[in-house]
């Protein structure tokens, strides 16, 4: 896999290289370096986030010269060179580096444009996309990426997060419907996801029978994307013994054992229809 992102890691050190963790697929890179690498300009096709959990050396985007502190996310877009030039002891820290095909074909089905333009450097990171970087990570270190299907919906969801974080994605577009969404059953204060409830209402429709209430696909929605019960209950003013009453009721009706295995089954029935 190292071959896919091979532009990037030639440009690297190789005792830096070495030194780091990486975690290669199909259509993301995830390493975990040690050091930031001095008084060498890097450039790559694909796009960049650093996670910092240390603050940041001076250093150059494009022609941006910036110094950023810990716990930003910071965007490198395709084509844009990134240098540091002072040295400043460092933690190991996350380098993500996704594919620009695979995210410009995203952000092309769910905004209508392919070309993604960071408005600024620097940006929050949600629990959410936190979230499902782990979940990516899991997936992929203990199982080896023996499940293209999962990685390939973990993947997904990841881009979408970063896009939604960076107020890339502030429209509630559907790729199941192809529109905007102007439906009065869709309440964007309550989901954060549009195509959540959307892939869950139609995938209700195939269930043989004992379908899912309005109120179960609500809290399906949120279960697939990963919030835990005291979020939910929170932002449906339910109990979290009533929560748990209605997801046992949800695994039942679906055939499945937890919400790791609801998220596979609807994104199996997504992606091959």
């Amino acid at each position: 896999m190292e071959g896919k992102f091979k532009d990037l890691i030639d440009q690297v050190p190789k005792d830096v290289y070495s030194d780091s963790k990486a975690i290669i697929s199909e259509n993301i890179a995830i390493f975990k370096p040690r050091a930031f690498i001095l008084n060498k300009t890097m450039c790559s096709e694909d796009y960049s986030f650093i996670l910092a959990s240390c603050d940041l050396p001076p250093a150059n985007i494009g022609k941006k010269e910036i110094h950023l502190g810990k716990n930003s996310l910071v965007t490198i877009g395709s084509g844009v060179e990134f240098s540091c030039k002072t040295y400043m002891p460092a933690r190991e820290y996350v380098n993500i580096v996704i594919k620009k095909n695979f995210l410009e074909e995203i952000a092309s089905n769910i905004t209508g444009k392919s070309n993604i333009d960071f408005s600024k450097v620097e940006y929050g990171r949600s629990k959410q996309f936190l979230r499902i970087l782990s979940d990516l990570e899991s997936e992929l270190v203990f199982n080896n990426d023996d499940c293209q299907l999962m990685v390939q919906s973990l993947t997904t969801q990841l881009v979408i997060q970063l896009l939604r974080d960076t107020g890339s994605y502030t429209r509630n577009y559907s790729n199941v419907t192809g529109e905007y969404i102007v439906n009065s059953e869709y309440d964007p204060i309550i989901y954060t996801n549009p195509d959540s409830y959307f892939i869950l209402s139609y995938y209700n429709k195939l269930l043989p029978e004992n379908k899912l209430t309005k109120r179960e696909i609500e809290i399906a929605s949120f279960l697939i994307d990963r919030f835990d019960y005291n979020e939910i209950s929170k932002k449906l003013f339910i109990s979290r013994n009533t929560l748990k009453t209605h997801a046992k009721n949800i695994y039942k009706k679906c055939n499945v054992s937890g919400r790791k295995e609801l998220s596979y089954r609807i994104s199996k029935m997504y992606f091959e229809s």
